[in-house]
């Protein structure tokens, strides 16, 4: 399914002249998008944290009955040996990981990222109207993605709402959300 990103668009438009950009790229790997940006080179570090998180070694016995360990969890992932990044992309990350990842998931990647870096992320709108499956994201022009179902459909955890997602990006020194037509949300995110 191919669908614009106005958040990618302006994102090229901020980054545009750069070049030897570091680019943090949190999904699935995909050759597209290591195509697009080593093609403007730019170096790219990818982690798939949605496979990561969703690892048994991760949910611990507690009082209440099991919980996300969210302090191993990002001590043994997202750590790209010292590495800083101008930009960082989470397609729709935070859609599927524990609730417990949340704040701490965008704190590491606000640690990660150089001053004036850019955070570029995907949420769904709507629940009911959010796609029946998983999806991989795959950079196929400035500005346009190509989204194909991943080899594993992890559920939807939620759907979150622009004040959540402003109190997750709290760090951030300012937030711009663009709502697409098929029900997704981007945010554009600066350190």
């Amino acid at each position: 399914m191919q669908r614009k990103s106005s958040g990618l668009a302006e994102l090229d438009k901020l980054t545009a002249g750069n070049e030897n950009m570091s680019v943090l790229n949190l999904g699935p790997t995909s050759p597209g998008n290591i195509a697009y940006f080593t093609n403007l080179g730019h170096g790219i570090y990818s982690e798939d944290i949605i496979t990561a998180a969703a690892e048994p070694q991760y949910r611990i016995a507690a009082e209440e009955g099991e919980r996300f360990d969210a302090e191993r969890f990002l001590s043994e992932n997202l750590v790209p040996s010292q590495r800083r990044f101008d930009v960082a992309i989470c397609w729709d990350v935070f859609d599927y990981v524990d609730d417990a990842l949340l704040v701490p998931l965008a704190r590491r990647i606000h640690e990660l990222l150089k001053p004036g870096g850019h955070l570029l992320a995907f949420f769904h709108s709507n629940a009911k109207e959010a796609p029946p499956r998983y999806f991989r994201y795959h950079i196929t022009a400035p500005g346009a993605i190509d989204m194909q179902p991943g080899p594993v459909n992890f559920p939807l955890k939620r759907t979150l709402n622009n004040r959540k997602i402003e109190d997750i990006f709290n760090e951030f020194t300012s937030r711009k959300f663009l709502l697409a037509r098929d029900n997704t949300r981007e945010v554009l995110a600066r350190k």
